[in-house]
């Protein structure tokens, strides 16, 4: 029965990760994530799309569930866009997912996926 019982609870703990924050970065990949431009679809210099990066904000309220921004889930591309070295993410495009994760634990969430290019 032990057994059991601790699976079950790394399995719960497991959907609770949180998404990796700007303290998860070391210095370097701090530098780069202050300098991350958010571009929309129109890149007037010559780049390279090095990634694909995904973030997702995670509301586990109902209160957090009736906000329509994306804030947390764009700090996540910047995040991940910075550990990549890129120069800025462009083509970004988020979804609202109003269905209950719980899993993560989420009421709704927002999903947001955008191109991690560096400028040449």
């Amino acid at each position: 029965m032990r057994p059991l019982i601790l699976t079950a609870t790394g399995l719960f703990l497991a959907g609770c990760v949180s998404n990796p924050g700007v303290d998860t970065l070391n210095p370097a990949e701090r530098e780069s994530f202050k300098r991350i431009q958010i571009l929309d679809n129109n890149v007037d210099q010559p780049h390279e799309v090095i990634a694909r990066v995904k973030g997702k904000e995670c509301h586990t309220t109902a209160e957090q569930s009736r906000r329509r921004t994306s804030g947390d889930a764009i700090t996540v591309l910047k995040v991940k866009a910075a550990r990549l070295g890129a120069d800025a993410i462009t083509n970004a495009q988020c979804d609202r997912h109003m269905t209950i994760d719980w899993r993560s634990d989420c009421w709704s969430s927002m999903l947001c996926v955008a191109d991690a290019v560096k400028f040449q």
